[in-house]
């Protein structure tokens, strides 16, 4: 007698760091992104737009990126931690100089 057993699908890497990075982005903004605003950033990071701020390894970058939220405007100043081999963004921090 065989079995048989659904096999749950593994999530990609680059999938789970697109997910992790819309739930950051709420948590820290309050606002949702868009898919084209994500990608938007990342052609603005390849693009050379951002300021670098440090390599935290061969494959992490982090960039400073400065956005307005709020009513009444406030600008808040953010880390985005960018993945290069697999060209997504990976989390979104508070800038604490």
């Amino acid at each position: 007698m065989t079995l048989l057993v659904a096999r749950r699908k593994e999530m990609q890497k680059a999938k789970s760091q697109f997910i992790h990075f819309k739930r950051r982005f709420f948590e820290r903004t309050g606002k949702d992104i868009s898919n084209k605003e994500i990608q938007d950033l990342i052609l603005s990071i390849k693009q050379g737009r951002l300021p670098l701020i440090d390599r935290q390894s061969n494959r992490v970058n982090r960039y400073r990126w400065t956005i307005e939220t709020g009513c009444p405007p406030v600008l808040i100043d953010l880390v985005l931690v960018y993945d290069k081999s697999r060209q997504t963004l990976v989390t979104i921090l508070y800038n604490n100089r």
